[in-house]
């Protein structure tokens, strides 16, 4: 069986400036007459996007309508490399994409509905504008919630928080995100407090990426212990989300979690898209209600289970409001009690 039609592009500034991507033109010769004005882009991450086609006078032919937005959400960048595999005769292309490194890019997870139903306590009514030219499977308006920032778990060991406190990144992330031989970053906590440390790469034929200065006191003035579970976020490049998801006792059995960024125009503050590969595999059809933590303070909040998303809605809005909710801000929700369905909240105020 012949092998499906398939091109590749290597991303160059102007791609991204004029928010366009030219399909080969030996390819359009040869299967342009299976493309119809809009095409559908899959991704592995299961969200289909429709792109529009426009053609020039010269027979040049350009993915435009819905292409920024696809970038944006993806976080193309100079040099991605994708990977376009026409399926059957169909006007639809299996997407691929590599970072500038060859590395294939994490995709994000979270799916996010089309509307708010009438039935979902807590809503007010969308209007026009707020529903108006969706693209399959994402708004218009790119969400900072859609997409997933890069980061790291850790289960401290001994060598990490006392003695010579080595610690070193995983070598999956290191190669991915810290290209220079050496650098400084910013490590924040939910408080707000940061810390400045130094990572370097070794000089060794097994190279690997540590933290060369500034971990021993990190460790000591947040009292970290070994068996504490801890997760790092990259928020941007050089500062990293830091929070202590188990305490070592209580770190036998790791409790699942997910993070949102926090955008208010994203239907406001009615309702929190939740990601769909978590929901998944830790919501059962009978939840209808989580319990949200912060502090001592709870916060029954309602669940809404569909089958392109899930989400909270009537309650969040309280929440959203009680904890003084920014745009910016990030929430990391710890799963504390499955049967209970309780979720310990942290949240990293925007800086």
């Amino acid at each position: 069986m012949a092998s499906s039609p398939q091109f590749f592009k290597i991303l160059l500034h102007r791609n991204l400036e004029d928010k366009k991507l030219m399909i080969p033109k030996k390819f359009v010769k040869k299967y342009g007459k299976l493309l119809s004005s809009a095409v559908i882009l899959k991704l592995p991450d299961g969200m289909k996007w429709k792109v529009g086609l426009t053609m020039a006078a010269n027979g040049a032919v350009w993915l435009q309508k819905g292409w920024h937005k696809f970038a944006n959400h993806y976080r193309l960048e100079f040099g991605s490399l994708l990977v376009f595999r026409l399926e059957g005769r169909s006007s639809s292309f299996e997407v691929t994409i590599f970072d500038p490194t060859g590395l294939e890019s994490e995709y994000s997870s979270l799916h996010v509905c089309d509307s708010i139903t009438e039935s979902e306590e807590d809503d007010d009514s969308v209007s026009d504008s707020d529903e108006e030219d969706y693209e399959i499977g994402v708004s218009r308006r790119r969400r900072k919630s859609a997409t997933e920032k890069p980061g790291f778990q850790v289960v401290l060991n001994q060598s990490n928080v006392c003695g010579r406190y080595n610690m070193v990144f995983p070598a999956k992330f290191a190669r991915s995100y810290l290209c220079e031989k050496s650098g400084n970053f910013n490590v924040q906590t939910a408080n707000g407090r940061k810390w400045p440390l130094l990572y370097k790469w070794s000089g060794s034929v097994d190279k690997f990426a540590y933290v060369s200065s500034g971990w021993k006191r990190f460790v000591q003035e947040n009292l970290l212990k070994e068996g504490d579970v801890v997760f790092f976020e990259m928020i941007k490049k050089g500062r990293f989300l830091f929070t202590k998801l188990q305490d070592k006792n209580t770190a036998s059995t790791r409790n699942p979690f997910f993070k949102v960024d926090i955008h208010y125009k994203s239907y406001k503050n009615r309702i929190l898209n939740i990601p769909m590969a978590f929901g998944k595999e830790h919501f059962s059809p009978e939840m209808k209600s989580v319990k949200l933590q912060t502090g001592n303070k709870e916060w029954m909040v309602t669940l809404k289970q569909y089958e392109g998303c899930m989400r909270f809605s009537g309650g969040w809005r309280k929440f959203y409001g009680e904890n003084g909710l920014n745009d910016g801000d990030t929430c990391l929700f710890e799963m504390v009690s499955k049967q209970n369905c309780v979720f310990k909240v942290t949240i990293f105020k925007q800086p």
